[in-house]
Order: C-alpha cells, then structure tokens, then sequence
C-alpha cells in the first residue's frame, strides 16, 4: 500500500500545481487530494481482493455482477469485512445473500 500511497500522493501535488500560488497555499490542497486518491485506491483494491478471493474459492467469474454493488459502498471498513467475509464464507451464494440483507457475509 505504500507505493500506492505514494503515488497517489505525487498524483495529488502534480495536478495541483498552480504556478502563481504559493507552496502553502497548494500544499493543503494537495494533501486532501492526496487523502481522496488514496481512499479511492485503498477501495478500488479491496474490491479486486474480494472479487479475486471469491473467484479463486468458488471458480467463478463473479466480477461483472459483483463489481458494480461492491463500487456502490463508499464505506471502506465495510468493504474490508465484506473482504474477511468472502474469505471465510461458507459458499458464494451465502455471501451475495448475505451482502443483499445486511452487507456482510456470515462464515
């Protein structure tokens, strides 16, 4: 996660790079932009993980169907325990059951 960070982080500061602002008046802009890239990357990562877990356990092809509901939770906490669910649930039925009712897979 380090390396994403980081290039998000240098993503961040490119795109806000205004030359007639001055360093402090960019660099807290940077850094919340920074925050948001990085958020969205930690997401879009825990969605592949949950994906990939799940397809690799059930040989499924889950990622056309599960992907859109997976982006439409901003919540990345619940994202990781639907991540620690999909790898310890008990079959790919009990999950997307599970994530349908309440968000989270039960073993």
């Amino acid at each position: 996660m380090r390396s994403n960070t980081e290039t998000y982080r240098r993503e961040a500061l490119s795109i806000a790079h205004f030359p007639d602002s001055s360093k402090t008046e960019v660099e807290p802009m940077a850094e919340s932009m920074a925050e948001v890239l990085i958020e969205r990357g930690a997401k879009e990562t825990t969605i592949e993980n949950i994906v990939l877990c799940l397809d690799t356990r059930f040989q499924a092809n889950t990622a056309a169907t599960l992907k859109p509901t997976l982006a439409a939770i901003d919540d990345l906490p619940r994202l990781k325990h639907l991540l620690q669910a999909a790898i310890q649930t008990q079959s790919l039925e009990a999950f997307m059951t599970a994530l349908k009712t309440n968000g989270a897979a039960t073993p």
